[in-house]
């Protein structure tokens, strides 16, 4: 204003607000009111949307019979073969599993009565009889005598894998003979069986001093191996240098836990000094060679100037004749 006076602003209310003074202020509604006005705006929407058993009943009825998962698989794979059929196109070999994985169909377990005798005769070095269904239905005695057959292969079995197959302490005997008895076996398995304290201490005691065993494993066994059985593990292990590797599962003892660690560092790290002395020997032999194989190489070749043997004495006075003449 040019009077330097007071000024006021006046606003009229903007038309698309004017339907907010019809309707009372929300300050002035109690809780109640506003959910029942909630609830009858929401029922006021809903009215035309169908419920779920109104669109169900609006659905024609299906004529078609009800068939099994194999019948509609089976259908399944003859529509595929008619489509590609039409589209000359080749089905994978080994069938929808086999063109999904990109390998061929898992081998057929090998029955004991053709397995045994070939593992006998010390025709396999690796040997992998883990879920092996027909040897898990033996019984305990059978079990103990198709050990027993193992063990007659001699050192020729390196590798041993008998998890899962029901084994328990009535067959810890015959693996202790044959563990004793195989000097070249390194791995042994016997994951998820039956073996308890009595079992474990039996194999443990075969484990002692072995000369080349360096990995077993009794992890997963239907009972919680007990502390005793864990620390006779451990003995074995201290006595064994090449043991580097003992599963047992989880320990929840801490002594046998430090105890485990601690023996399977020490095994380690002796594997490891044998491993340097070993490089070292082959390198100063691998030297020695290389200078035996030098100086007869030299004397070869002074042999084959002169056409006799020199000795050192005589060389300086060759020398000097050759001057003189």
């Amino acid at each position: 204003p040019s009077g330097g006076g007071e000024s006021t602003l006046r606003t009229a209310p903007h038309p698309s607000l004017s339907h907010l003074a019809q309707a009372p202020p929300a300050a002035t509604m109690s809780i109640k009111a506003r959910m029942a006005a909630y609830q009858a705006s929401l029922a006021e929407d809903s009215k035309d949307v169908p419920t779920s058993a109104e669109v169900i009943a609006s659905k024609p009825p299906v004529d078609a019979p009800r068939t099994t998962l194999r019948e509609r698989q089976a259908a399944y794979a003859e529509s595929t073969a008619a489509i590609n059929a039409e589209r000359g196109v080749d089905p994978p070999p080994g069938g929808k599993s086999a063109a999904k994985q990109g390998s061929e169909p898992a081998a057929v377990e090998e029955p004991l009565e053709t397995l045994l005798p070939r593992l006998e005769a010390g025709e396999v070095n690796a040997v992998d009889l883990t879920f092996h269904g027909e040897l898990t239905r033996l019984s305990q005695a059978a079990k103990s005598e198709a050990i027993g057959r193992l063990a007659r292969a001699g050192e020729a079995i390196e590798t041993l894998k008998l998890n899962s197959i029901g084994l328990d302490n009535s067959n810890a005997d015959a693996l202790a003979h044959l563990i004793r008895g195989n000097a070249r076996l390194w791995a042994l398995q016997l994951e998820g069986n039956a073996l308890t304290e009595p079992g474990i201490v039996t194999i443990a005691a075969a484990m002692d001093a072995h000369p080349s065993l360096t990995e077993v494993s009794f992890a997963s066994q239907k009972a919680t191996i007990s502390t005793p059985a864990v620390s006779r593990l451990i003995d074995a292990m201290e006595a064994t240098p090449n043991l580097i590797s003992c599963n047992v599962g989880s320990l929840r003892d801490d002594t046998m836990r430090r105890r485990h660690q601690a023996a399977c560092m020490a095994n380690t790290d002796k594997m490891r000094q044998r491993r340097n002395a070993q490089r070292k020997a082959e390198g100063t032999a691998a030297s020695d060679g290389g200078a035996t194989r030098r100086r007869s190489l030299t004397v070869g070749t002074t042999q084959a100037t002169t056409g006799a043997p020199t000795s050192a004495a005589a060389a300086p006075a060759r020398g000097r004749a050759v001057s003189e003449s």
